[in-house]
């Protein structure tokens, strides 16, 4: 028996390792959910890059807004790091083209 790639997995695979990022408090469970969305997230950008662009542009709007739902105390701590694991398995020919864009007038 082999395992097989089903494309439609990619997104749901993501967004179970999304919505745990953002929700887990123990330690141990999200340094492992963390690890994972690195991998994940690495893989994504050669496949659905969109995907990954959607979910960081959703999180750095709610953090804009600041809505009322983010806790900006240890527990959110998913927050900068689902940011963060996006954004440094980020590659291209020209360095890191969606992260210059994003803070270029920063």
């Amino acid at each position: 028996n082999q395992l097989r790639h089903h494309p439609q997995h990619d997104l749901s695979i993501g967004l179970c390792l999304k919505n745990l990022l953002l929700t887990v408090r123990h330690h141990g469970v999200f340094e492992n959910v963390h690890s994972a969305f690195i991998a994940y997230s690495s893989t994504m950008w050669e496949r659905k890059k969109e995907v990954l662009l959607s979910w960081l542009e959703e999180v750095l709007c709610r953090v804009e807004n600041s809505e009322n739902d983010l806790s900006y105390t240890r527990r959110s701590a998913g927050i900068p790091s689902l940011i963060q694991a996006i954004l440094v398995t980020e590659s291209g020919r020209n360095g890191k083209p969606y992260f210059r864009s994003r803070w270029s007038g920063c």
